[in-house]
């Protein structure tokens, strides 16, 4: 189901480092759509965990503002009633097509986040 792509916001970022390059925008734009996807899907973004430390966050504004600032890191997600948790991890600087890089989910997928997650293809928003 392709699904029609959201605005990429504009980051906090961008007016100190310039305006990311080709690659860049069309990974920032992967991105958006992919944490649009999630919260569509029912689930909530926690916050963005840089291996360093974790930072609480809500929606795709003060996700990405976090996510590119660093290379790597895992967006944590959990259900609704806050009962099962989930990462998905970035590597940004690759083709943008490779993000999401992985996920992680329960066994048996008890509630369809794998499903979900292999609903989303890059692809459709480059």
């Amino acid at each position: 189901m392709k699904t029609t792509p959201i605005k990429t916001p504009h980051l906090k970022i961008d007016d100190i480092l310039g305006h990311p390059s080709v690659n860049g925008k069309l990974e920032r734009r992967v991105i958006a759509n992919l944490i649009n996807h999630v919260i569509r899907n029912g689930f909530k973004i926690v916050g963005i965990d840089d291996g360093e430390e974790f930072t609480g966050t809500t929606g795709i504004q003060d996700s990405m503002e976090l996510i590119f600032n660093v290379d790597q890191c895992d967006i944590v997600v959990c259900t609704q009633d806050n009962k099962i948790h989930h990462s998905i991890s970035i590597v940004l600087g690759n083709e943008p097509e490779d993000n999401p890089s992985d996920w992680t989910f329960k066994k048996n997928d008890i509630d369809g986040f794998d499903k979900m997650m292999e609903e989303f293809i890059a692809e459709d928003f480059i």
